[in-house]
């Protein structure tokens, strides 16, 4: 099944100066369910981290030299895309995407596109290798640290936990599983206390230069400052909504325009009719795309497996004008 209970959007935004907007929601996979729909899991280091433009859209592409390959075969070194980044004044952002950072140490889960490979399910399929204060080697992956709302299997929110990995166990758990064997779920460690990481910069450490979009930056429009909306489109239907989807994002629109502390104004402006954008291609509209039409959605959702469920992001250009944070324009 092709991504159910799926919305996209691309919008066109001033870039100012830390809001969380959470508009990817992902069924968070178990591992054994990451590892099954994972075509390739490599061990390695990123070489570097680099924007890139095409076809008008941003991409950042991250080398990786490939120490150990536990799934699947690559080369020696391997490239992996995501869209998103900052290039010349202008920005892309996919929220729950996966972000590197030169020297860091990855596990990664892959599939390939015709763009080369990506992470699976976004920022999931990254792990980052870490340390504890007892020089216990650990595989991180900050789930609830990520700008993106993360369900059960049941459509749940889920609870907020800092459990970690072992990274030998996990190694181990990894490749029985690869083989076809059960493996031990041994590797938890739960609240785990990291030593200080100089040359990677995850968790207190010396942070290097690095291209995706990182909080804190506030992300907004400039014409709420003067009573006007933001003006939402919408192309396609989902399955299993009545009114196709179109009710549920009016009703969304509502909360917002009602919550008047906020300052957000959206209305909503009917089917689209020109060409779609998506998120790989500003258009200068807001949309909203039901069942990813474009098959812009990482990988596919079942609920047997978990995964993206619904992908949001956005285009922005930078702007020279001063703002005085945090939020005082909107009190």
């Amino acid at each position: 099944m092709k991504n159910i209970r799926v919305y996209g959007l691309t919008c066109v935004l001033v870039m100012l100066a830390s809001v969380t907007v959470r508009a990817t929601t992902i069924v968070l996979p178990t591992d054994e369910q990451l590892i099954a729909k994972s075509p390739v899991i490599v061990e390695g280091t990123v070489v570097s981290t680099t924007p890139v433009e095409r076809n008008g859209a941003i991409w950042t592409e991250t080398t990786v030299e490939v120490s150990r390959n536990i799934k699947g075969r690559t080369e020696r070194t391997i490239t992996v895309r995501e869209l998103g980044g900052v290039l010349d004044g202008r920005a892309t952002k996919i929220f729950g995407g996966a972000e590197f950072r030169s020297g860091e140490r990855v596990l990664l889960f892959l599939d390939a596109t015709a763009h080369g490979f990506r992470t699976v399910d976004l920022f999931v399929g990254k792990l980052t290798e870490a340390k504890m204060a007892n020089g216990r080697r650990l595989w991180l992956r900050t789930d609830h640290e990520q700008d993106a709302t993360l369900l059960d299997a049941d459509f749940r929110p889920l609870a907020s936990q800092n459990v970690q990995r072992d990274a030998e166990r996990f190694e181990t758990f990894v490749a029985e599983r690869v083989a076809g064997r059960a493996g031990t779920k041994n590797y938890g460690v739960e609240n785990p206390i990291l030593a200080r990481q100089q040359s990677t910069g995850v968790h207190g450490g010396v942070t290097s230069d690095f291209t995706l979009i990182d909080d804190p930056t506030i992300y907004r429009w400039f014409r709420f400052e003067s009573g006007q909306a933001a003006a939402w489109v919408s192309s396609g239907t989902q399955p299993g909504y009545s009114n196709g989807g179109v009710s549920e994002l009016q009703t969304a629109m509502a909360s917002w325009n009602n919550y008047t502390a906020a300052k957000i104004l959206y209305t909503y402006a009917g089917v689209r009719n020109g060409s779609l954008g998506g998120l790989e291609t500003p258009n200068g509209a807001n949309e909203v795309l039901f069942n990813d039409p474009l098959n812009e959605i990482t990988g596919t959702w079942e609920k047997s497996k978990g995964g993206v469920v619904g992908t949001g992001g956005f285009n922005a250009v930078s702007s020279r004008l001063a703002w005085n944070a945090p939020f005082e324009a909107d009190l």
